[in-house]
């Protein structure tokens, strides 16, 4: 410290906080009054943070009615269908739709409700009961339209598992919003519905959205989705590959691959054996027992 008087008294004046400095500031003015929900809303949406929007707007209630007083999403008309003879009327509209958007809702794994929108204006509810009834025409009326959703093939796996319907696979035709979406961004890790329409339409879906808001995102987010493929040049790659591949991966999923199960689990016994006798032979090695799943205890070894 001799030697080093000089710095060390330095030192001592560099860490001291100098508490004589004039600051003229109106305290009142860094006060923190919560978060201002428009910019907050436009930044969490310039940003794609989704998820953290959802998060504050259950804090921050006037942030939600920010949120839901901007939703450019509209509701399609919503018709319900409930017995056979308006589920065969419903039929005969969708017939004349060249699009249509399908929307399952389910409780349980079960399902529930069927949306077929024929446009961003106009949708029919079916009831599973009403679709019990009318399986063969409606599969014959999917056979011929082009198909607009999100994860198509899992929702045609479904719908073929729960009303045992014959339906086609998913083709070039069609448009899969989830698939697009990952095309785009594959970086993402996430497609949600919610994710595509913030960063599409440049506000989350409306809380609790019902089945006509779904409708008419779908047909508001294929136009948008479509012109970016073409921009990033993904069309081709989009409707001559990944859509037939998914067509291929559905008909995969549901034939199934034939195993020998007898083989496999005298082949499992076999190499059960095997590491055993590895296992021995190793602590005989080291002269003692350990974990070999334990990168701790294997480096210690």
């Amino acid at each position: 410290l001799t030697g080093q008087e000089e710095t060390a008294r330095l030192c001592r004046e560099l860490a001291t906080i100098d508490r004589q400095v004039p600051v003229t500031v109106d305290w009142d003015s860094l006060r923190y009054n919560g978060p201002d929900p428009t910019v907050l809303r436009d930044l969490f949406t310039e940003l794609e943070f989704h998820n953290l929007l959802a998060k504050v707007t259950q804090r921050y209630p006037e942030i939600a009615q920010v949120v839901t007083a901007a939703a450019p999403v509209a509701a399609a008309q919503m018709q319900l269908v409930a017995t056979k003879a308006e589920a065969e009327e419903a039929l005969q509209v969708i017939k004349g739709a060249e699009t249509v958007a399908l929307v399952l809702s389910s409780s349980n794994g079960q399902l529930q409700e069927l949306s077929i929108g024929t446009s961003a204006q106009s949708c029919f509810i079916f009831g599973v009961t009403a679709l019990q009834e009318i399986t063969e025409p409606l599969a014959q009326v999917l056979e011929a339209k082009k198909l607009l959703g999100l994860d198509l093939k899992g929702l045609l796996e479904t719908l073929g598992e729960e009303l045992a319907l014959n339906l086609r696979w998913v083709g070039s035709r069609d448009f899969d919003l989830q698939l697009a979406s990952y095309l785009i961004n594959p970086t993402r890790g996430n497609h949600t519905l919610d994710e595509i329409v913030g960063n599409f339409l440049g506000q989350p879906l409306p809380p609790e959205s019902t089945m006509g808001e779904l409708v008419a995102a779908y047909f508001q987010l294929q136009p948008l989705l479509t012109e970016t493929l073409h921009q990033d040049e993904l069309w081709e790659l989009f409707q001559e590959v990944e859509l037939p591949l998914s067509g291929v991966l559905g008909a995969m999923e549901q034939q199934g691959i034939l195993v020998d199960r007898a083989k496999l689990q005298v082949l499992s016994q076999s190499l059960g054996e095997k590491l055993t006798r590895l296992e021995e032979e190793i602590y005989g090695e080291c002269g003692q027992t350990f974990n070999l799943n334990s990168p701790k205890q294997l480096g210690e070894v």
